[in-house]
């Protein structure tokens, strides 16, 4: 079974977003859910309802992903009974050979909509998704997941746009027939007498910035959905997991704005190791997102990592210093820093970290300029310290932040 698509990421006005981060109204989230859960293979529904630690959870619409095991609605009633809203996945943006929908024949002569296959995914094909007929496929494959009794729908490979305005440039205005068709998703589970349903896309964040969107259809493609997915935003890399902490400030800051017009971020890491999966945990509740950690094939059902003694989000006047967060990959130490919009725009603000060994001794500095939202100061070991290392770390002179290092080689 196919796991989400790495995000693709679009351009996206970056002056626009830095004035936006940190602004707007009060986030609203979805009523009643502290944590989520995310498993798309190996689905255990009774499994399902008897773990306690989440009220959201985002399966496949089938134990095989076909026809024939497709859950019951009993089965999935079972989810709700036990105070958890059950979500369906389903890809808009490319065709998957074992759906049930999938022609063989199509292999020899392919619809119009059908586009190359994904090289990362095999069985997966992109989708020409303004087409009609497929955009058919999909309001049929809803109807079924809706008589299932599911909750709401997880929008996967929202991206598509970008491949086929960007990578494989067919359809220049891409982006706004993409946000047309999630409007036009939610007009059909209204049509169904499911208003109320959830409609979540996973990535694809800077679709609301893109040019043949931004505006009213940037607002309508806001109040059409209830949250967004997000995978790999803070840890992103090569390795299916465990890659090194390593945030993309565009996608945080993109996120930001979802947060300010109300919408849940549900945020997805691949990691495995505890402390780690810790630290992911202080990042996301930082930014106000509701983190998970899974493996990449999402065929495991972890604990949700609910809000109980979260930090509280800084405020915009706050800045706010989190733990060192080792790279063995670069050999280095990073320290995620999250300034303020004041702060940051004052021009005479510098970032400066200043590092000590245990007797006191000055070891080393790094200064940079501090950018509004997450910065990172990253600092690499002399081979010939010894002992351990203190820092402090400071934001135009003034001391925010201090600890315990690591202890050197």
């Amino acid at each position: 079974m196919a796991t989400p698509s790495a995000t693709r990421t679009a351009c996206a006005c970056a002056a626009l977003l830095f004035l936006l981060h940190g602004m707007g109204p009060a986030a609203a989230d979805v009523p009643g859910v502290t944590a989520w859960a995310y498993q798309l293979q190996d689905i255990s529904i009774e499994e399902i309802a008897a773990n306690p630690t989440f009220q959201l959870v985002v399966i496949d619409y089938s134990s095989d992903g076909g026809e024939a095991g497709e859950w019951s609605p009993l089965e999935i009633e079972t989810i709700r009974q036990s105070g958890k809203i059950p979500v369906a996945y389903i890809s808009i943006g490319e065709a998957e050979e074992y759906r049930y929908y999938w022609d063989p024949a199509w292999g020899q002569d392919p619809p119009p909509w059908l586009g190359p296959e994904n090289p990362d995914w095999p069985g997966n094909y992109k989708v020409r998704f303004w087409d009609p007929a497929w955009q058919a496929i999909i309001f049929a494959w809803i109807d079924r997941i809706v008589n299932q009794g599911f909750g709401g729908l997880y929008l996967d490979i929202i991206d598509a746009y970008y491949f086929w305005s960007e990578e494989f440039p067919e359809n220049l205005q891409a982006d706004a027939d993409m946000a047309q068709f999630v409007l036009g998703i939610r007009a059909h589970l209204s049509s169904l007498g499911q208003p109320d349903a959830l409609v979540i896309p996973q990535n694809g964040s800077f679709i609301t910035v893109e040019d043949d969107v931004e505006g009213p259809l940037a607002d309508a493609y806001y109040d059409a959905i209830d949250a967004i997915g997000i995978e790999d935003v803070f840890y992103y890399g090569p390795a299916d997991e465990d890659n090194p902490y390593n945030p993309d400030a565009e996608r945080l800051q993109m996120l930001a704005e979802y947060r300010s017009q109300g919408k849940t971020v549900l945020s997805v890491e691949y990691l495995t190791v505890p402390e780690v999966i810790t630290q992911y945990v202080d990042y996301a509740r930082t930014e106000d997102f509701l983190p998970y950690a899974s493996v990449r094939a999402l065929d495991q059902l972890f604990d949700g990592l609910g809000t109980a003694d979260a930090p509280p989000r800084p405020a915009d006047g706050q800045d706010h210093v989190l733990a060192p967060q080792p790279n063995p990959s670069f050999g280095a130490v990073e320290i995620p820093v999250h300034i303020s919009l004041e702060n940051a725009l004052h021009p005479t603000t510098a970032l400066e970290l200043r590092v000590y060994a245990a007797d006191g001794r000055f070891l080393d500095r790094v200064r940079r300029p501090a950018a509004h939202g997450w910065n990172r100061l990253v600092w690499t070991p002399p081979g010939d310290g010894s002992g351990v290392a203190f820092y402090d770390v400071s934001l135009g002179g003034r001391q925010i932040g201090s600890g315990r290092l690591l202890r050197l080689p």
